[in-house]
């Protein structure tokens, strides 16, 4: 008796958020207070982004709920119910390759570009607040974009870590395949023709405004 109960139990645990995701974060640096960040992610030096404006990021180590666009149930924006909250993690993912693509550029600009990809990505998440001229070129952008051109991007091994059981900033980005990341990481051509053409999308969408 007492065995099945334990598996009633296990069961109902699985089938619940007790079952989700957790990984262990280690903060390592950021680019000059920018949301641009390297964490540690179960060991592993990873490229990461931050999509709220409060609460600050913490440098101790802790525990994250690992959300992806298919369970939320952990995740800043699941927790609050938010209807949109898968589109609007989808166009936070698109937002981070841009970050990660503008990074690989190793420039000043690419930099910029990834900064401001931030700056996008909390106005998705904590609502209105006035955003620099590139930095919200890259907010409609994103928030204009169909289902039919979100579903176009690879949006594979994104992934929302948040703080458990410790308030801090909600952080975002890729792991293993789909974006990816690298710390260093050199731009393959593919990469360049997609961050290419959507520097392109971008001037067309200033040029009709």
């Amino acid at each position: 008796m007492k065995f099945s109960r334990l598996i009633l139990l296990a069961s109902l645990l699985t089938g619940s958020g007790w079952a989700a995701t957790i990984a262990n974060m280690q903060y390592v640096s950021d680019y000059v207070g920018s949301g641009v960040f390297i964490f540690k992610v179960d060991g592993v030096n990873s490229q990461l982004f931050c999509d709220q404006y409060l609460p600050n990021a913490v440098t101790i180590p802790y525990q994250a709920n690992v959300g992806t666009l298919t369970d939320l149930s952990g995740t800043f924006l699941g927790l609050a119910n938010d209807p949109d909250a898968r589109l609007k993690y989808q166009q936070i993912a698109i937002l981070n390759l841009l970050a990660l693509q503008g990074l690989a550029l190793n420039s000043t600009a690419g930099n910029q570009t990834a900064i401001h990809a931030v700056e996008a990505a909390r106005r998705i998440v904590d609502g209105y607040r006035a955003l620099p001229l590139e930095a919200q070129n890259l907010f409609d952008f994103v928030t204009g974009l169909s289902t039919a051109q979100i579903n176009s991007y690879n949006l594979t091994g994104f992934r929302i870590y948040t703080g458990l059981r410790i308030q801090t900033q909600e952080l975002t980005g890729f792991v293993g395949g789909g974006g990816g990341f690298d710390v260093n990481p050199v731009p393959e051509p593919a990469s360049l023709a997609l961050f290419g053409s959507a520097l392109v999308a971008l001037a067309l969408y200033r040029r009709r405004n």
